[in-house]
């Protein structure tokens, strides 16, 4: 069976087919879901993040907290004072999980880097 690597967005008279890998990251709210993509555009679905996170069953998207769902690869730096992640558009999230899940998650498919400690 072949894995799909493009989320489908209805937008308007438009449906847009975007890579996973242009995906920066997914914010809830309620029942929708904003889609940040690297070009600076944001679509909405009317699909909640967990399902928008069974869509993007691909090994780089990672569920930071409540309302977030982010692409590992785009993860700059963590912050583990106050408990946020910076990604490389300069947005500031804050993360929920123990931050050795965190760290966990993002190498959990790297094999050229050591495991953070």
């Amino acid at each position: 069976m072949k894995t799909f690597t493009k989320l489908i967005i209805p937008h308007n008279s438009f449906i847009h087919l975007v890579d996973y890998d242009d995906i920066l990251y997914c914010q809830s709210d309620n029942c929708y879901t904003y889609v940040h993509l690297i070009s600076g555009e944001r679509f909405i679905l009317i699909k909640s993040l967990s399902k928008v996170e069974k869509l993007l069953n691909v090994e780089g998207f990672i569920r930071i907290n409540q309302s977030f769902l982010v692409n590992r690869h785009y993860i700059k730096t963590i912050n583990k004072k106050e408990k946020n992640i910076s990604l490389s558009n300069e947005a500031v999230l804050p993360f929920t999980v123990p931050l050795k899940k965190l760290i966990g998650l993002i190498n959990q498919y790297e094999v050229t880097h050591p495991t953070f400690q």
